[in-house]
């Protein structure tokens, strides 16, 4: 959903929740709505009611309740808002190498490993998917910054940049695609 459209979303479940209700009639929904041309949104349609007075605090707070809570509810739904959450499906997306279709389906495929108790990175489940090769979840972690090394002696984990443990012994690339502890 584009910001713009926000405003008219908001003014549309409102109406429909207020004729729902019964609480206003529809000669007083027209008449609100050419007066709150002038305004933007839920705010501009809510000045107008408490202006004309036409609804009590409880009934306006709860409106508010209710068209806050369905929109809540349709930006979680909407599969755009879903693939931007992270920054590694950003990335991947940006480089060419998944749609946005594939990064909602592996982020559909994370939640449901999470519910039965397994966590794996997005960057895992693409690759298991054959979506991804290890080479390009290589790169978007090296984007990140979440590549690590790891000392085999110590066994201390140092970031992607360093060449030398503390103990003096030469780092190693840490293993990538392994479930997370």
């Amino acid at each position: 959903m584009r910001e713009r459209d926000i405003p008219l979303v908001e003014i549309s479940l409102a109406v429909r929740f207020l004729r729902q209700r019964d609480w206003l009639d529809s000669e007083v929904l027209d008449r609100l709505l050419a007066l709150r041309e002038s305004r933007s949104g839920l705010n501009g349609l809510l000045g107008v009611i408490q202006e004309e007075a036409l609804l009590c605090s409880d009934r306006i707070e709860s409106l508010v309740k209710r068209v806050r809570n369905q929109m809540r509810r349709i930006h979680a739904e909407l599969p755009e808002t879903r693939v931007f959450d992270g920054r590694f499906g950003r990335i991947a997306l940006s480089a060419g190498w998944i749609s946005h279709q594939d990064l909602e389906n592996a982020l559909l495929e994370q939640s449901r490993l999470r519910r039965i108790g397994l966590k794996f990175r997005l960057g895992e489940i693409l690759f298991k998917m054959g979506l991804l090769s290890r080479q390009q979840v290589e790169s978007v972690l090296e984007q990140q910054g979440q590549r690590s090394k790891t000392c085999p002696g110590c066994q201390s984990v140092a970031p992607f940049t360093a060449e030398i443990c503390h103990c003096g012994q030469i780092l190693q690339s840490a293993p990538l695609l392994c479930p997370v502890v």
